[in-house]
């Protein structure tokens, strides 16, 4: 259990409650985001981060066949 100082009384708050209004504030933040957002500019956002994302796989990938069949010969 943690203690939180409020007006000068010692008022018992449970871990459980702590993390439920992290949650709800981080809720409400993404919520004001997405709001606030111009919806073009979040699919650009999105499109942008999906084209790295996907360069980035492409590359691994290709790296981890070379890997393996480099692995295979050498045996």
């Amino acid at each position: 259990m943690k203690f939180l100082l409020m007006r000068r009384n010692f008022i018992i708050i449970n871990s459980s409650e702590i993390a439920m209004k992290k949650h709800i504030t981080k809720t409400i933040l993404l919520l004001m985001v997405l709001t606030l957002f111009s919806s073009c500019d979040l699919v650009e956002g999105i499109f942008k981060a999906g084209m790295g994302v996907g360069i980035f796989l492409v590359i691994l990938v290709v790296g981890l066949i070379i890997w393996i069949i480099s692995k295979v010969r050498s045996k």
